[in-house]
């Protein structure tokens, strides 16, 4: 199962009611352009069955929605549609919104499931995505030197101290043959703990990405996803640096501080700590996050096979 005893994140919208018949087609979007977002993402799909669903949000008043949606589709996007979709749309919102303050900031990654990355962090996990998810206000013409990228998945201990003990790693299906070829990993992975949020033992489903301070007080940004790390998910760079390869559907929800509180960056707080109303924000997993000792290993997937 991918929800019993799981941690899961569901992002639920402000009410949007219907334009009123004479609205202008602009009329009702929000800062965000969240509407024509998920619109070009449902056209994308190209199939009658979503017309049900296109032509009513077509005319729905989104303006009180301050978060951006960001997606995934398969294509090999080229020149200018690099930027709509995939890790490189995320990085345009951020080089919009994101201040130069959170540059040495570390990028935190927390998945289900991790796909094959290259021999190296270099080839992708660190010089594509890691820039992508680096971008800030400052940043002027080429990417950014990536963040410390910092990757929250469970340990094999993790998953076995579940609810469901082994059962639990069912909805984490990173894989032994994956792994070998990408043992540099290691050097990322941290434990998931949500102590605060009461779910060290109900393993994550959720997918996330944020960059939080070095005092883990502050948060530039907060990225709740259907996309885990992979490539297919998030898309690949062609050499030239002009088209963007994706394989996969994903959507998600980017939370900027400016749309939401006002400030530049996010105030965090414990789950547990959080007061209702505050303009805190209370990530689901603890920090500091803790890194795996040396002989741990993530969970594989290939132990329930056995």
């Amino acid at each position: 199962s991918d929800w019993e005893n799981r941690t899961q994140g569901l992002w639920v919208s402000p009410r949007c009611p219907p334009l009123a018949a004479d609205a202008a087609p602009t009329s009702g979007e929000s800062a965000t352009c969240f509407r024509s977002s998920v619109l070009r993402y449902l056209r994308f799909y190209e199939v009658s069955a979503l017309k049900q669903f296109i032509d009513p949000i077509s005319r729905c008043d989104m303006s009180s929605i301050n978060v951006y949606f960001v997606a995934s589709v398969p294509n090999s996007h080229k020149d200018g549609d690099v930027y709509k979709w995939g890790h490189r749309a995320v990085s345009k919102i951020l080089r919009q919104n994101v201040p130069q303050e959170c540059e040495k900031w570390p990028v935190k990654v927390q998945c289900s499931s991790i796909g094959s990355l290259g021999i190296t962090p270099q080839l992708w996990f660190e010089q594509e995505l890691g820039k992508s998810l680096s971008t800030n206000t400052g940043v002027y013409g080429a990417m950014p030197q990536p963040g410390k990228m910092e990757l929250v998945f469970p340990s094999h201990n993790d998953v076995m101290s579940s609810y469901d003990g082994a059962l639990g790693g069912g909805c984490l299906p990173y894989r032994q043959a994956t792994h070998t070829k990408q043992l540099w990993l290691q050097d990322h992975l941290h434990h998931w703990r949500a102590d605060a949020s009461r779910r060290s033992r109900a393993m994550p489903h959720i997918k996330t990405y944020c960059r939080v301070d070095t005092d883990n007080k502050k948060m530039a940004y907060f990225l709740l996803t259907s996309a885990n790390l992979s490539k297919a998910a998030w898309g690949s760079m062609n050499k030239a640096g002009n088209s963007c390869n994706i394989m996969s559907y994903e959507a998600g929800v980017l939370f900027i501080p400016k749309h939401i509180t006002g400030e530049e960056t996010f105030e965090t707080v414990a789950s547990r700590d959080r007061e209702a109303g505050s303009s805190k924000f209370p990530l689901h997993y603890d920090l500091p996050i803790q890194k795996y000792k040396d002989k741990e290993k993530p969970w594989l997937y290939d132990f329930l096979l056995q």
